[in-house]
């Protein structure tokens, strides 16, 4: 199952996590919580892709993305 902010799952979670079943949430750390979390190299990844273009020859190289964190960091690396 896939929600798109905290405040949808909290309550879920807890339920989950007293069922003792393994939850692992991606992108968006808790804390205060023993529940697993992976959280991507954004910037890194945006930086690599973007000298990638340019090694290609592109020069022209633009970033469209919603204004949230995970698209702050992707902005900082291009």
């Amino acid at each position: 199952t896939v929600w798109s902010s905290p405040k949808e799952y909290w309550k879920i979670l807890e339920i989950q996590a007293k069922r003792e079943l393994p939850i692992v949430i991606f992108n968006y750390p808790l804390e205060h919580t023993r529940i697993g979390c992976i959280i991507p190299d954004t910037r890194s990844a945006a930086y690599r892709t973007a000298n990638y273009l340019i090694s290609l020859g592109h020069t022209r190289i633009a970033y469209v993305g919603p204004k949230n964190r995970t698209s702050a960091e992707r902005y900082q690396g291009v």
